[in-house]
């Protein structure tokens, strides 16, 4: 999918096919609402869900990911650490059903599975 007029960042919604963007204004370049786009959809029919009404400030996205104590850490390999090994799972069964590497067990290995990963990184094994 083509996403014209972005700026900035996206960020996956965990049901991988949703992405949140900045779009960018035509003219002056800035920062103007967040929007959601759902992959195999055309772009005009993305739905803003916010818009800052002060233009004057700058918005941005980002990731926020809530782990409960039961998911931390997520060591997939056993080698005590949460660590580059248990990506390297993650990508491998990527799309697969594998009960080890889907971490929110969502029913496939996908990328909020990475996402747990990435934000266990270092961390030892309970």
């Amino acid at each position: 999918d083509r996403v014209p007029g972005t700026l900035g960042p996206v960020v996956w919604a965990n049901d991988d096919r949703t992405l949140f963007y900045i779009r960018q204004g035509p003219q002056l370049l800035q920062s103007e609402p967040v929007c959601r786009h759902v992959l195999g959809t055309a772009a005009d029919q993305d739905v803003v869900v916010f818009d800052e009404p002060d233009k004057t400030l700058t918005v941005g996205i980002d990731v926020n990911l809530s782990l409960t104590s039961e998911a931390v850490p997520v060591d997939i390999t056993g080698d005590g650490i949460v660590n580059g090994a248990d990506l390297a799972h993650v990508l491998w069964k990527w799309g697969t059903a594998d009960a080890a590497c889907d971490l929110d067990q969502n029913g496939t290995v996908s990328g909020s599975d990475m996402a747990m990963v990435i934000a266990c990184w270092g961390m030892p094994a309970k």
